[in-house]
């Protein structure tokens, strides 16, 4: 009976998670891409638009094209990236529900993860 009720559990979890990613070009060219990653774990969100870089480490996101942008969610953690002045990149972490200095030790941790996946997402979907 614990077997039966174990392999219902499993499959179960195994059904809920659920991805799904979405590209669009506007009429200047622009690409935006939303992927969406669900878990019972973990539920993340990610969009972006234009051209992110990133410096060679995948620690810091090094430019943004103009309109461009990125947002993620994971959990509890948002960020969010645009263009600033002189170009520069303003970026905003938010963790339960409080700013994060990007420059902090838990803001560079928290941007590194957020980079790891948007540079995945850009490599895999590139290529179409």
């Amino acid at each position: 009976m614990k077997k039966i009720a174990l392999l219902f559990a499993l499959t179960a979890i195994l059904a809920s998670c659920n991805t799904r990613y979405e590209q669009d070009n506007d009429e200047k060219g622009n690409i935006t891409r939303k992927t969406t990653e669900k878990t019972p774990f973990k539920n993340t969100e990610l969009e972006m638009k234009g051209t992110i870089t990133f410096n060679d480490a995948g620690t810091e996101i090094t430019g943004i094209s103009n309109g461009g942008y990125v947002k993620y969610i994971s959990n509890e953690m948002a960020l969010e990236a645009r263009p600033g002045k002189n170009g520069t990149v303003g970026i905003l972490i938010h963790e339960d529900g409080n700013e994060v200095p990007s420059q902090s030790e838990k803001g560079k941790e928290l941007l590194e993860d957020a980079i790891g996946r948007m540079q995945h997402l850009q490599e895999k979907y590139n290529q179409e």
